[in-house]
């Protein structure tokens, strides 16, 4: 088992970074958006001169033209990071995104690179994208207890581990806490919402279905679609 730090690029400074071995921390995983990818190397040269496994989150891909998708994988492919995460943060894209990008980031960034997935389930996809990166070769999925994560959560792990339905992986101890996550999921009324499915599909931040999911009108969602609608049009591009 590894114990992994995630870095807000923009809320850390490399200085805050200490040596390997002097905390728990194994693993520095940097989340950023393309734009910040200037600071976001800056603290993984910290974090590669300290010691530690990297990975690199470049968030909103969904959001991203082509040329800019290149663009960033062309400065990660010579930047020294040992692992580099497909992330759909606003959970707007279907396995068929999922299996063209693998094959983008895997091209661009060289067989020394490990490929992985980091999903969000607005759209109830995130376990059927993990699949799809699995089956094109992903090195690494994530995926959480019960799907616990901020808005729409994550690919289930209880739903990867039977999936994988390998004999390595014991199920059972998962399932114990997914009974004590069951009653936090009611109460911070995370996973697939109508609210967060708007939002997935219209490719946008998913504040709006959080700010949605703490009325007590949440469920009563044709305004907030088509206000959306008015917005973006039928449908909001990038997700290629």
């Amino acid at each position: 088992m590894k114990i992994a730090a995630m870095l807000d690029c923009g809320k850390v400074d490399p200085k805050d970074i200490k040596r390997r071995g002097e905390t728990v921390v194994n693993t520095i995983r940097i989340a950023t958006y393309a734009h910040q990818l200037d600071e976001a190397l800056r603290l993984l040269d910290k974090a590669l001169a300290e010691g530690y496994e990297t990975f690199m989150n470049v968030m909103a891909v969904s959001t991203l033209e082509p040329a800019e998708v290149d663009a960033f994988l062309d400065r990660l492919r010579d930047s020294g990071v040992h692992n580099v995460a497909i992330v759909d943060s606003f959970g707007a894209l279907f396995p068929y995104h999922v299996q063209h990008l693998f094959h983008v980031y895997q091209n661009r960034l060289g067989e020394k690179i490990k490929v992985g997935i980091h999903t969000h389930n607005n759209q109830q996809q995130a376990f059927a994208n993990t699949i799809a990166a699995i089956d094109a070769g992903a090195d690494f999925v994530d995926a959480t207890v019960h799907g616990i994560g901020r808005g729409a959560g994550n690919c289930p792990l209880e739903l990867l581990l039977f999936y994988l339905d390998n004999p390595r992986y014991d199920v059972r101890p998962i399932l114990e806490l997914v009974d004590e996550y069951a009653t936090l999921r009611d109460e911070l009324r995370w996973g697939y919402h109508l609210p967060y499915a708007i939002t997935g599909f219209y490719n946008v931040h998913p504040r709006a279905g959080i700010q949605r999911m703490s009325r007590p009108d949440r469920y009563e969602c044709r305004e907030m679609y088509e206000t959306f609608t008015g917005r973006f049009g039928e449908r909001s591009g990038g997700a290629d």
